[in-house]
């Protein structure tokens, strides 16, 4: 199993560390990390400070099950109050029960080892391969971004939004590899796999309700 070995295995140390194959406290998947993966997770360790522990902890709560869908619930009633239609509640849900069923599918069948334990800083379980917290943020954020932009008469703002998305769900995909519970590879899988089920869902949802009427409350 791939581990971390240093002088110093402190967590601010600046060691010179390396990932090997000695024994170390992983999970019990089959698939190990590739050199790319072990290089960059090496590079990571070397620059962590307090306060990006901090920064990151943070971050990476929005890619957490709790804040997707608390974050849900309230775009279903904004866009109830404005739309009066339960789009975005079937659009959201969709969205969330399509991207945890394939990033739970593959973890099981890839069953992939996280990095190792003593450079965790928060806790995860489970197979690496990929990042749910990439797969749920690039998923909800960019059906987010598209119930927004479908209804923009400036297709600008459409783009905006997009894009804003699209950086929320790449910090969450960092913090994880920041964080010591994904490899690289597990995160962009994640953020592949979050807009295939964007793309997907939207296709077929979202096109359907910008061409009816829309009823604004005033």
């Amino acid at each position: 199993m791939p581990a971390i070995v240093g002088r110093n295995c402190g967590r601010h140390d600046p060691a010179r560390w390396r990932i090997g194959d000695g024994a170390g406290p992983t999970t019990s998947g089959t698939f190990r990390a590739v050199g790319p993966d072990q290089r960059i997770l090496e590079v990571v360790v070397d620059h962590r400070s307090t306060g990006l522990d901090t920064a990151m902890r943070v971050v990476t709560e929005f890619g957490s099950f709790w804040v997707l869908w608390l974050i849900g619930i309230a775009v279903t009633i904004v866009w109830w109050q404005r739309f009066g239609d339960w789009l975005a509640a079937r659009v959201l849900a969709i969205t969330a029960g399509t991207a945890w069923a394939s990033s739970n599918l593959i973890k099981w069948i890839v069953d992939r080892d996280r990095p190792p334990l003593g450079l965790r800083l928060v806790d995860a379980t489970g197979s690496a391969f990929p990042s749910g917290h990439s797969t749920q943020s690039a998923a909800m954020y960019g059906a987010i971004a598209v119930l927004w932009a479908v209804h923009q008469p400036d297709p600008r703002r459409g783009r905006v939004a997009l894009v804003l998305a699209g950086l929320v769900a790449v910090a969450v995909g960092l913090s994880r590899v920041y964080l010591g519970v994904h490899w690289t590879t597990d995160v962009v899988a994640g953020w592949a796999l979050g807009a295939t089920v964007v793309a997907f869902v939207s296709r077929r949802l979202a096109p359907t309700h910008a061409a009816s009427p829309i009823r604004v409350c005033r």
